[in-house]
């Protein structure tokens, strides 16, 4: 079990971090400028910050993909970087709450106290991946089939898991009895009644 535990952790997380690469690499100089927005670093360095966490998202997602002995390696890479994005994003929501999430390269809504619980989640992810790689070493592996199921899995998981924000926003403010934030509400149907405070509990 443990070691079945340890691929669906490293694969989530793997997956999350070349998913995480893969849309701010896109468009590097717009998450130049959303690290430049949270003012966490003096303007110049924001590109040479930009290009560090690049190199390390990507590193930390194939060296957790591949496993190995550099997996610890990958796992540390995770922690640091899954620190610093809670850091980052705990500063901006008491001083600059209204700044664009950035989260994962397109996120433009403003930071959410779902964004730290979403990050809790994956810090812990890493926590239980790491201790279960260590505590099942030779214990035998997925086989090819059981692998798959654990890669849908993980896709599934993390489909839902990047979007927490969004599904919190979605059913904790906008059809709970509180108007809906103006990008939500520019989406809603045109002609539909916006929800109303009797579709509070």
């Amino acid at each position: 079990m443990s070691s079945y535990l340890a691929s669906f952790c490293r694969l989530t997380l793997g997956l999350l971090f070349l998913y995480s690469f893969a849309s701010k690499v896109r468009n590097v100089p717009r998450f130049r400028d959303a690290i430049t927005a949270f003012r966490a670093l003096p303007g110049p360095l924001a590109s040479p910050a930009a290009g560090l966490v690049l190199v390390a998202e990507l590193l930390s997602g194939v060296l957790l993909l591949t496993g190995g002995s550099a997996l610890d390696v990958g796992y540390v890479l995770a922690a640091a970087l899954l620190l610093l994005f809670t850091t980052v994003l705990a500063v901006a929501l008491v001083r600059t709450p209204e700044v664009g999430c950035g989260c994962f390269g397109r996120d433009e809504r403003p930071v959410a106290p779902a964004d730290l619980v979403r990050n809790a989640g994956l810090l812990a992810f890493a926590a239980v991946g790491w201790w279960s790689a260590r505590g099942a070493p030779s214990a035998p592996r997925p086989s090819p089939v059981d692998f798959v199921v654990l890669l849908l899995a993980a896709t599934s998981l993390l489909l839902f898991w990047t979007q927490l924000a969004e599904i919190v926003e979605l059913f904790g403010r906008g059809t709970w009895g509180r108007p809906l934030p103006d990008h939500a509400r520019s989406a809603w149907p045109p002609g539909a009644p916006e929800p109303s405070k009797e579709m509070s509990p």
